[in-house]
């Protein structure tokens, strides 16, 4: 347990006094005798199923959530209950069978916890969810013997919640647990904050969010993939843009393709030159190549999953292919140019539609005639990136085709024919190489 709880755990309180309750639908009942958490529920027509931590089996969920309900309204019934559930809580078996899916007939649409039927009660929910949030540290760490551990199967219950009485208290103590969690813990309760807040609280969650990532980028991908839950005004939403693309140049090649696909994602004409230009020196292509060298490179490898987020975000919108072209015509001298430019021209001439692309291979064009791709930049971008590029050959042979085409542009010419260079020198295969080859003799014959 935790030394300095949030507030009183519910599930951890002995219960009220039974005396002078309100009658209810319930069996009579046993004079001062505690109640088990079987007689609580078997009203509402949920049983434990046999065997030592048996599962629990519920009828119909919809009468069992009918009948819960009109009984928390009775005096001391929620107490009892409480008390009752904190007994199965101290038993680990007991406490993942009440997280669990119920088993049920046929006919049952639902097969949620006893728990998560629980938490859709409002009188139930603030206290049944301050309590599994302070029993999380005590799971952290813990080896899953199958697919789910304890911790994950805690969260589970708040994924996808009909209605959220407190949002804003269980922000707070999903903020508190953040302080004494482990690392995979910490994900997991990143992941989940989107749910656990109403619809008009979605900016008390993104500043916690937006906080996290100031403090750790290593937890910029869960960040990002829980900012991309929640539903923003525009200008919080800079506000987070302008954060991440802080932590562009911080990031894990691992978690680059996600910071990529969420700042093209949202990005506008205002933040266009900011989201481009944060791209370009936040990512650095030998450190990409370093990062899949240790990691032993493949289909998978950091660098051609970064350039795969770049075409498909500009796929996804077609503005940003505009945007990003747009922006790299403005850029008027060669030592400004970068890299990652030429993979940016490369994503952007592959995932836009002809007419787009023609203004593509002008610009191409353009900077190549005024000497802005020198050979050592196209040599930086495409030397060492074969698996990368590799779904991008057909782009690279197109644009080295009409740069050669050029007659009387020797300089366009020359950036052709260092192309074709560089891509016979990357791509060893046969069938591109006689691909290339092919290109080539169609030029001289021509």
């Amino acid at each position: 347990r935790l030394q300095q709880p949030l507030r009183p755990n519910p599930l951890m309180s002995k219960r009220a006094p039974s005396e002078n309750r309100a009658p209810s639908n319930r069996p009579a009942k046993r004079g001062a005798a505690k109640a088990g958490l079987d007689e609580l529920l078997a009203a509402a027509g949920a049983s434990r199923q046999p065997g030592e931590g048996g599962g629990w089996a519920i009828a119909d969920a919809f009468r069992f959530r009918q009948q819960i309900t009109r009984e928390a309204e009775a005096d001391g019934f929620k107490e009892e209950l409480l008390a009752a559930l904190s007994d199965e809580c101290f038993d680990p078996a007991r406490l993942v069978a009440l997280l669990r899916p119920t088993a049920g007939a046929a006919a049952v649409s639902s097969n949620d916890s006893i728990v998560r039927l629980l938490l859709h009660v409002d009188s139930l929910q603030p206290d049944i969810a301050s309590s599994l949030m302070q029993l999380l540290p005590e799971y952290q760490g813990e080896e899953a013997s199958d697919a789910m551990t304890t911790t994950r199967l805690i969260l589970s219950q708040f994924r996808w919640l009909e209605h959220i009485v407190d949002g804003a208290a269980l922000v707070g103590a999903a903020s508190e647990m953040m302080q004494v969690a482990d690392a995979p813990l910490k994900r997991e309760l990143l992941l989940v904050l989107p749910d656990l807040v109403q619809d008009g609280q979605h900016a008390a969650a993104a500043d916690t969010l937006r906080s996290v990532l100031g403090e750790d980028t290593q937890f910029l991908a869960s960040v990002l993939d829980a900012f991309g839950s929640l539903v923003l005004e525009p200008d919080a939403l800079a506000e987070v843009c302008a954060s991440v693309m802080d932590a562009v140049a911080g990031a894990n090649v691992e978690d680059l393709p996600v910071v990529v696909r969420f700042l093209l994602q949202h990005m506008t004409k205002d933040s266009a030159k900011a989201t481009v230009a944060a791209l370009r020196t936040g990512m650095q292509l030998d450190l990409l190549r370093g990062g899949d060298a240790a990691a032993g490179g493949g289909e998978a490898s950091g660098e051609a999953l970064v350039l795969d987020a770049l075409t498909t975000a500009m796929r996804l919108r077609k503005d940003v292919a505009v945007l990003v072209v747009k922006h790299l015509g403005g850029i008027a001298a060669a030592a400004d140019h970068t890299p990652v430019d030429a993979w940016l021209l490369c994503a952007a001439y592959t995932a836009s539609a002809a007419t787009e692309r023609k203004k593509v291979l002008k610009l191409v064009l353009d900077k190549a005639c005024g000497r802005l791709l020198s050979a050592a930049l196209l040599r930086a971008a495409i030397a060492g990136h074969g698996v990368a590029l590799a779904p991008h050959f057909a782009t690279l042979l197109e644009l080295a085709t009409v740069l050669l085409q050029q007659k009387g542009r020797r300089a366009a010419v020359e950036a052709g024919s260092d192309l074709y260079c560089l891509a016979f020198d990357e791509f060893a295969d046969v069938f591109k190489r006689q691909e290339l080859l092919s290109r080539v003799m169609a030029h001289v014959g021509s």
